[in-house]
């Protein structure tokens, strides 16, 4: 039984392609009626389909089921299956790898077998239930096999998403009649892409959220939430979907281009081994294959040919792009999000929306200010912009090595501190150790191998009136172990040393984002201390009796603080305290007089919006890469050539998760800032080899139409997918 929308295009098309005439004799007599085939008229006004906004919504939930599922991944594997980061590194892009391969085989089944509407709905319920999968499983309590578990979920989803990338768009395409309604299809194209582009912002900034903020289960996060949500999410999609299935014109399948491609390959090469051994030769490989298919097919198929030859090296790009969900994760996990002054932190993994929020802001800024800018410098061509995309992906990686390199002058393993507790300096001599302490401040050395036990003799700066003469002291300062030691003065104006508990621990971890001790003089004993940050924490504290120093506190939340003591004496004002670091309170009194500083014993994580330049930049590498290559892709390749350049162009996202697999497997590096730098040589190496082969590359201009496709020999059956629905393929 026909749907309802093809039934009404079986009567547009009769009423369009027929036409009543009443042909009234001269002499009189009867009239008789005749039908008379017309060209039907192209600038017919013909209705908006409105099955395309049942597919817009399939296609945007889609793409926040699948970026919020994938946003929150990589931190899944390494926090909760407690995955080591080089495995997780390979898991993660090799699921993302097959993310991008399953497409050849779902266009296959739509176009072969199943048709693009059931071919979604199936494969939808598969990627439903992967999600489903991956929810419960990420439910400690529930003590299932969780690795075991996940990684089938995993596998679903790939299969789902894979599967339904080629085909959404293209049966959003379907639903218009061409050439009348072109005009309207290139604006669905728009509309599909911003609408995908904006489920993929919202995701990536909301999922995060639920993972981190919300507490399920008796734990300190809910992965349950973040994958949950956009698991019923898709429920809901698949649902709005099969609502406008009256309404859907649906084709039936008419065999797939890819596989007939593969065969006319494979019959010409076999022909070739054959026919050369008879010494009859032909000026192409490809020609072989002309007793079987049309000389026009073997042509197209040469054509691709040529294009694919420079789709080699492009895997390497996207080998950079798709690390942004795991090492970049992993690099933003590290840093600190916190906005001082304010209650809202950025979460490692939100760090991720800034490339689609950055892709709907810069492309008309491209299309209308970069690209007429650069053209004067002689960038205007496809392949030109295509390399100079490439280039940006290498400085992206440049930028992020260089954050590394920071984030890892953050090391805290010292393994001796001298603080110093009076108004005086001192400089100090030693067989291992020289230098000078300020006064109030202190001085870190690290390097040590093995314990040593080493004497120290300090010398008072001059006109210093607390000290009456040198002294000197022994430490000892342990490898891998962090001690700490307190320089003060008695009653009698000599210097003391003192250790600071038994060893330092000035490490944090993102359960206690700050440390804060305090030194103080023995005045100082048993008073209170009152803390107060600008968001509302506060606490007292009062200081022991018997010692001159504190406990590190822990725990506390990041802000502006405030420290007083006997709630009227001022110790310090908005005093930062960041994530990451740890701070020593050095306080020196005399009656209502006090000396106060703060010391920064180790400094606070690299912030996280350091990573903007490297977002920017590999953004705009997108966009000249991306968007320029399937443009390239599209406008080079014969009409019936397209959608296996859409397959190829999909391919190559995948090879490129290979190469990250296999350069994680490989260990070349311990410093993953040396491994970015590995990334951006390869890639500007790549590029050089992208652009020897470019410079040969002829441009051709096709101007075969698919009506003209349609009356070619037909010796090859004929792709059912409107060609125009690749624009948005590899943006699904």
């Amino acid at each position: 039984m026909k749907s309802k929308a093809n039934q009404e295009d079986a009567i547009h098309e009769d009423e369009i392609e027929k036409c009543l005439r009443f042909d009234i004799p001269s002499s009189g007599g009867k009239i008789t009626p005749t039908v008379r085939r017309v060209r039907p008229r192209v600038d017919r006004k013909i209705k908006y389909p409105k099955a395309v906004f049942f597919i817009i919504t399939n296609g945007s939930v889609k793409r926040f089921c699948y970026y919020g599922m994938k946003t929150v991944l990589y931190l899944y594997m390494l926090k909760k299956l407690h995955f080591e980061e080089q495995r997780a590194t390979v898991l993660y892009h090799s699921w993302a790898g097959l993310c991008y391969f399953f497409p050849i085989f779902g266009g296959i089944l739509a176009d072969t077998f199943l048709g693009k509407f059931s071919t979604i709905v199936y494969l939808s319920l598969i990627y439903f239930l992967g999600n489903v999968l991956l929810s419960i499983t990420s439910i400690t309590n529930l003590h299932l096999p969780q690795v075991e578990l996940s990684l089938v979920g995993l596998l679903l989803i790939a299969i789902g998403t894979g599967g339904i990338k080629p085909c959404v768009s293209s049966f959003g395409g379907d639903q218009f009649i061409l050439p009348q309604q072109k005009d309207q299809l290139d604006k669905f194209f728009s509309f599909f892409y911003f609408a995908i582009n904006a489920g993929s912002l919202i995701s990536t900034f909301i999922t995060p959220i639920f993972r981190e903020d919300l507490k399920c289960f008796g734990e300190d996060s809910c992965f349950p939430v973040a994958f949950g949500v956009p698991a019923a999410l898709m429920l809901v999609s698949i649902v709005v979907f099969m609502l406008g299935r009256p309404l859907y014109k649906i084709n039936k399948p008419k065999g797939n281009i890819v596989v007939s491609v593969c065969k006319c390959i494979w019959h010409a090469l076999k022909n070739k081994s054959k026919l050369s051994k008879s010494n009859r030769t032909k000026d192409h490989w490809l020609d072989y294959a002309d007793d079987r298919y049309s000389e026009k097919i073997i042509s197209d198929i040469k054509l691709l040919l040529r294009v694919l030859v420079l789709f080699v090296p492009l895997s390497v790009f996207w080998a950079l792009f798709d690390q942004q969900g795991s090492k970049w994760t992993s690099q933003a996990d590290r840093m600190s999000g916190d906005i001082i002054g304010t209650s809202f932190s950025i979460k490692a993994d939100q760090m991720q929306v800034i490339n689609p929020f950055l892709i709907l802001a810069m492309i008309p800024l491209f299309q209308y200010f970069i690209y007429p800018i650069i053209a004067r410098c002689g960038i205007s061509t496809p392949l030109r912009k295509l390399a100079t995309g490439g280039l940006l992906a290498a400085v992206a990686f440049v930028v992020s090595a260089l954050v590394e390199f920071k984030i890892g002058e953050t090391d805290k393993i010292v393994t001796l501190r001298i603080y110093n507790q009076v108004d005086c300096g001192f400089t100090f001599n030693s067989p291992a150790l020289n230098g000078s302490i300020p006064p109030m401040g202190f001085m870190a050395f690290n390097k040590v191998r093995g314990s040593q036990e080493m004497n120290i003799e300090f010398i008072p700066d001059f006109g210093c009136k607390i000290f009456k003469a040198t002294f000197d002291t022994t430490v000892t300062r342990v490898e891998g172990k962090g001690t700490a030691f307190l320089l003060s003065n008695n009653s009698q104006g000599y210097g003391t040393m003192t250790q600071i508990g038994d060893f330092d621990d000035i490490n944090t971890s993102s359960a206690e984002p700050t440390k804060l001790r305090f030194l103080f003089n023995s005045e100082m004993q048993g008073k209170i201390i009152t803390i107060k940050s600008n968001l509302g924490f506060g606490q007292t504290l009062k200081l022991p009796t018997g010692k001159l120093y504190t406990d590190y506190i822990v725990g506390q939340p990041t802000g502006l603080y405030n420290f007083m003591y006997d709630d009227n004496v001022t110790l310090a004002q908005d005093v930062p305290q960041e994530r990451g670091g740890v701070y020593v309170f050095n306080i020196h009194c005399q009656g209502q007089t006090c000396e106060s500083k703060i010391l920064e014993a180790a400094p606070g994580w690299v912030h996280m919006l350091w990573l903007l330049p490297q977002y920017v930049i590999i953004t705009a590498a997108e966009i000249m890469f991306s968007i320029t290559g399937f443009e390239f892709a599209f406008t080079q390749a014969p009409v019936s050539m397209k959608s296996v350049l859409s397959a190829c162009w999909l391919l190559t996202v995948a090879f490129g998760n290979l190469i990250v697999v296999l350069v994680a497997e490989a260990k070349f590096f311990e410093n993953q800032a040396y491994e970015f730098l590995l990334f951006a040589g390869l890639m500007a190496l790549d590029m050089l080899v992208f652009i020897v082969l470019a410079i040969s590359y002829q441009y051709v201009t096709h101007h075969d139409t698919e009506e003209e496709e349609e009356e070619d020999d037909d010796k090859m059956p004929h792709q059912s997918t409107n060609t125009l629905g690749s624009t948005v393929t590899n943006n699904d």
